[in-house]
């Protein structure tokens, strides 16, 4: 009896300690949200109208609502868009292959590299990934400006940089 309590006791420590993925979404739409702030990107929940074209889109404390939830919508190979619940639109680079150019949301429809990211695998594991512009066939990272860890910091494409949290994500 004492070693059946001992046992139960250790695979209770155990399994506290294990991490396990997320299940699936069951609509297939996950948050996003950065290693560095723990933080969730959405557009910008003051704009006029948060869920239009050209809205950008900022690090916000992780709540589950739809306004944090995206698809990865597989394109080819390892390159996705990815498609914001509440509007439809996708995440987009607001302008070219440079440090520090802003994301915003945009059509899923435009045939254009601004709306293609590259992910090293479906990316719902429990390994935190960098989300990679190909925008003008680049490899820049997705980043959290400054590596802020505040409330609506803007969320960019930047040099990658190993070790940088700003650059590293969730998807869950």
């Amino acid at each position: 009896m004492r070693f059946r309590r001992t046992l139960a006791v250790a695979f209770a420590a155990i399994a506290a300690t294990v991490t396990v993925a997320p299940a699936a979404s069951a609509d297939g739409y996950y948050s996003i949200w950065n290693v560095g702030s723990d933080k969730c990107i959405q557009p910008n929940p003051f704009a006029a109208n948060p869920n239009a074209p050209a809205t950008r889109v900022l690090q916000r404390p992780c709540d589950g609502t739809d306004a944090q939830k995206w698809s990865p919508v597989l394109l080819s190979g390892d390159i996705y868009k990815l498609q914001h619940k509440s509007s439809g639109l996708c995440l987009n680079v607001a302008g070219g292959n440079q440090d520090s150019t802003p994301l915003d949301l945009w059509t899923c429809g435009v045939p254009n590299s601004n709306l293609k990211w590259q992910l090293p695998h479906h990316p719902t594991g429990s390994s935190p990934i960098r989300i990679i512009s190909k925008v003008s066939n680049g490899s820049r990272c997705m980043d959290v400006r400054s590596g802020s860890l505040e409330d609506n910091a803007q969320i960019q494409i930047y040099r990658c940089t190993a070790d940088n949290l700003a650059q590293l994500w969730h998807v869950r």
